[in-house]
């Protein structure tokens, strides 16, 4: 699992995979303080687990203090798209999953297409996003427009986070990035009810002291705020 989970970081945090002296002691550092090795045991028991079992499980690990109301709002048949503000990263979808999955075990998310390099299965539940500017293409951008255009015509529910980052911090407040266009198009094109879901939640006083050292370090703690 470390083959799958180590290019990951290094993508976000290259600088921890340098060959020198300080690079191996800050990485020993924020693997012990991250708990990586925590991170890696569950990605080995994840590895042959169905998609639905994974998340079942991750959301009794993190599932603490949730209030929820007008559920009742959610159709409950018939292809629709929920957008939601992204205060938490991954959590938000985690808990949506968790909250919406009754109601519509058809519900696919928009998220970030690394998930499915780190457990493949993930490809039944995630419409693929690329995160990196520098990586997004033509053809990544069909790959996600084909699983709509295929989640569409079966019915399902889909959930998008429109602003496609976590929310960013301003002193003491969060504050949701600037919504891209996206939802928008995907609803009008193919004539979609619109449900807008509004997430209240924070990560941790660590996180965002990493975020306010720099955003690589913000980058390489989201996994472990998600089982904080």
């Amino acid at each position: 699992m470390e083959d799958r989970i180590d290019p990951l970081i290094a993508e976000r945090a290259p600088w921890l995979f340098r060959q020198s002296a300080m690079s191996q002691r800050l990485r020993a550092l924020f693997n012990a303080m991250l708990g990586y090795q925590r991170t890696v045991e569950l990605g080995q028991l994840y590895e042959n687990w169905s998609t639905d079992r994974i998340m079942h499980h991750v959301a009794g690990l993190l599932v603490r203090d949730l209030t929820v109301s007008g559920l009742e709002n959610i159709p409950r048949q018939g292809a629709a798209l929920i957008v939601a503000n992204h205060p938490t990263g991954i959590a938000d979808g985690i808990m949506l999953h968790h909250l919406l999955y009754p109601l519509r075990p058809d519900m696919f998310i928009y998220a970030n297409s690394d998930i499915l390099r780190l457990l493949p299965q993930f490809e039944s539940l995630i419409a693929p996003v690329e995160w990196r500017e520098e990586k997004r293409s033509h053809a990544k951008t069909r790959e996600t427009m084909a699983y709509t255009k295929s989640a569409i015509e079966a019915g399902r529910i889909g959930v998008i986070f429109p602003s496609g980052r976590l929310a960013k911090r301003r002193g003491l407040r969060l504050f949701e990035r600037d919504w891209m266009a996206s939802a928008a198009m995907i609803a009008r094109k193919y004539d979609l009810p619109v449900i807008p879901i509004h997430i209240r939640a924070r990560n941790s006083a660590l996180f965002y002291l990493f975020d306010a050292i720099h955003p690589t370090l913000r980058d390489i703690t989201l996994f472990h705020e998600t089982l904080n």
